[in-house]
């Protein structure tokens, strides 16, 4: 199992940064930092995407693994962050989508945010939906829906405008969608 904090270590190593440079950069003390990068802490996305661009990485490096349990099946400490910013975070939920149709995501959007349908515009065929925490609002073909826990959505990709979050908790949604290219896996 790989750990995000041997790899910020590492990467801080490799620029000859000490605990508390990064830590300086990052508002976090040299203790804290330490602690993290033995696996005993966690940091915030804000945190980690600080880190990420005083390392000079692209985000996705903290995430990157080698499956250990092959192309069918994918263990919860095996998924990868595909984006993550100040609005939204997605995860894969596939250990492998080669020759496959179906995409697994999570899509968790942080309190008081939209998603404007950037991301998702690269979305074609069919999408489903599945909300597992919070109060979203989705927009399909100009008509506002507002969906609960358990509630489900089941539309074609352009009808989508947009995810909206006007609450204080964050909304975790699962998203299946097809893909009908490589190019449009997001």
């Amino acid at each position: 199992m790989y750990k995000i904090g041997q790899k910020v270590k590492a990467a801080r190593i490799e620029k000859k940064l000490t605990l508390k440079e990064l830590g300086d950069q990052v508002d976090l003390s040299a203790g804290y930092l330490s602690q993290f990068e033995r696996g005993m802490r966690t940091v915030s996305v804000e945190a980690l995407i600080k880190m990420a661009d005083f390392l000079d990485r692209d985000i996705h490096y903290f995430f990157e693994n080698k499956h250990q349990t092959g192309e069918h099946i994918l263990k919860t400490h095996e998924q990868t962050v595909l984006h993550a910013d100040n609005e939204k975070i997605i995860r894969n939920l596939s250990a492998s989508e080669t020759g496959k149709w179906m995409i697994p995501r999570i899509l968790e959007i942080f309190p008081q945010q939209s998603e404007e349908a950037i991301v998702l515009q690269k979305l074609t065929g069919e999408v489903f939906l599945y909300v597992l925490a919070g109060a979203p609002q989705i927009e399909l073909d100009h008509q506002i829906y507002s969906l609960t826990p358990g509630d489900t959505a089941h539309f074609n990709a352009s009808s989508l405008k947009g995810i909206q979050n006007d609450t204080a908790q964050t909304v975790k949604l699962l998203m299946v969608y097809q893909k009908v290219t490589e190019a449009e896996a997001i």
